[in-house]
């Protein structure tokens, strides 16, 4: 996405209130662009596994709640709930893997453990990691662990 938006000297995909806290009306509007982006690029009902880090995280499970069509999965790192209230449709099924930090000074302690929920009330198949680590990577490389044992289990068989 191409806007930038500065907030406390980092670049963030969307703007952001009052002590950093998200706007829901901004991320459905950044929202809404991307998937009219993504549909753009993809073939006819074909999905996609959506990834994301940090703010790419918290756009991903936008994504994932208000165009789940476009998901044949979500790998979400160090995210952050993308609105104050799950805007989802049925997700039943939909492969979910949430891994955040559990000293992430940029994270509230119930920022993932919310998403974790949000995501497991319409459905989703949610895998939920805590590591002890802040919001960069896990130093013995666990994240890549993580994330590489998931993604086999969960997407084992290319989509046709």
């Amino acid at each position: 996405m191409e806007r930038e938006h500065p907030v406390g000297g980092r670049v963030h995909f969307f703007s952001k209130g009052p002590q950093g806290k998200l706007i829901d009306a901004e991320i459905l509007a950044r929202c809404d662009e991307l998937h009219v982006r993504l549909v753009k690029q993809l073939p006819a009902r074909r999905q996609v596994v959506l990834m994301g880090y940090s703010s790419g995280a918290t756009m991903a499970a936008a994504l994932a709640f208000r165009h789940p069509q476009v998901a044949r999965a979500a790998m979400l790192l160090r995210p952050q709930p993308p609105f104050s209230q799950t805007v989802a449709r049925d997700l039943s099924g939909l492969p979910v893997l949430i891994i955040a930090g559990s000293e992430d000074p940029r994270r509230t302690p119930e920022d993932a453990p919310r998403l974790a929920s949000q995501f497991t009330a319409v459905g989703a198949a949610v895998e939920f990691h805590l590591l002890r680590t802040g919001h960069g990577w896990e130093q013995s490389g666990l994240d890549r662990t993580i994330t590489k044992d998931w993604l086999g289990r969960s997407i084992s068989q290319p989509e046709l």
